[in-house]
């Protein structure tokens, strides 16, 4: 009978399972999904790593004896990188939700202040992430969180500033374009500013108004 060749081990150390030319320490070969398998003794479970030919030659680890079945980590021909996913759209898409939740990103410092950065072709970067004690915020880098992003903190949003003590809190100059409007429903009033530079309060029972568009005016 004729031997057939099951590895190939060159005089450089590099070995070759499927192939004669192995190009590294260890290479894996096959036509068809080549793959490296982990399993217990048992067989009860099975992690395998390698490529899926039948799905445009992804790389993926998959929790399974077939790289194809159960993929949790997928990179395609394009380096994006899918977790949850065989077909991520970005660099970096992840799918699923466990107990509502998508993601975690945790520090297991002492650290109170923990973001994601992103940067533009410039160079310029904004934060996204945990300011001081139970605090979110977002933030440009090279400047101080309060004057340069909004603070979230308890359920107030602050701008300008990294303590905001109210549901709204700007600590500095704000503009508003077009109607701002607040609502209150108990007792009927109504606070808005105008299109024509107008700003009024109304209630059931009587109007304060201050009109700007037309000179200095003000009525009660």
């Amino acid at each position: 009978n004729t031997p057939t060749e099951v590895f190939t081990i060159l005089p450089a150390g590099n070995v070759g399972i499927g192939t004669t030319s192995p190009n590294n320490l260890l290479t894996l070969a096959a036509a068809t999904t080549p793959a490296l398998g982990f399993t217990t003794n048992a067989g009860l479970s099975g992690w395998t790593v390698g490529i899926d030919t039948a799905d445009a030659n992804k790389f993926k680890i998959a929790s399974s004896t077939a790289v194809g079945t159960n993929a949790r980590l997928t990179i395609d021909g394009n380096g994006n990188v899918g977790i949850g996913t065989a077909g991520p759209g970005a660099k970096l898409d992840v799918q699923g939700t466990v107990d509502g939740t998508n993601m975690f990103l945790r520090n297991t410092t002492a650290q109170t202040t923990n973001y994601l950065s992103f940067y533009d072709i410039s160079g310029n970067q904004w934060n996204v992430g945990n300011y001081g004690t139970s605090k979110f915020a977002i933030f440009q880098n090279g400047t101080a969180v309060g004057s340069s992003g909004v603070v979230f903190s308890g359920g107030n949003v602050g701008i300008g500033t990294t303590v905001p003590n109210t549901t709204f809190d700007v600590n500095g100059s704000a503009g508003v374009r077009g109607t701002f409007a607040v609502n209150y429903t108990d007792g009927g009033c109504n606070w808005a500013t105008q299109s024509d530079k107008k700003f009024s309060v109304t209630d059931s029972n009587d109007r304060l108004s201050i009109y700007q568009s037309t000179g200095n005016q003000m009525s009660l």
